[in-house]
Formats: structure tokens, C-alpha cells, sequence
């Protein structure tokens, strides 16, 4: 669910190039992969403001 929800935000307020899209699809494997495969998005977004 937060996933769908998070990706809806994107779509709706950014526009990504195909290049922004792999950069980004390349980080979130290293961050799940730290994570053992467990992120949420409360994770990211505390994340993101420390």
C-alpha cells in the first residue's frame, strides 16, 4: 500500500526522466538490500530529513 501511494505522489507532482528512474531504481536496491529487504516509508521520510 505505501508503496502504490508514494508512487502515485511521485507521478502526480514530478515528471522523471528515464535516467532519473534508474538512478533511483539502483538506490533503492542498495537500500533495500541494507535493510534486508524491510523499508518503510516512515523509514525513508525520517531518512530524508535527518
Amino acid at each position: 500500500m505505501e508503496q502504490d501511494m508514494v508512487a502515485g505522489i511521485l507521478a502526480d507532482i514530478y515528471q522523471f526522466s528515464e535516467e532519473d528512474l534508474r538512478r533511483c531504481r539502483a538506490q533503492s536496491v542498495i537500500n533495500v538490500k541494507k535493510a534486508n529487504g524491510r523499508v518503510s516509508l516512515e523509514q525513508r521520510a525520517r531518512e530524508f530529513w535527518e
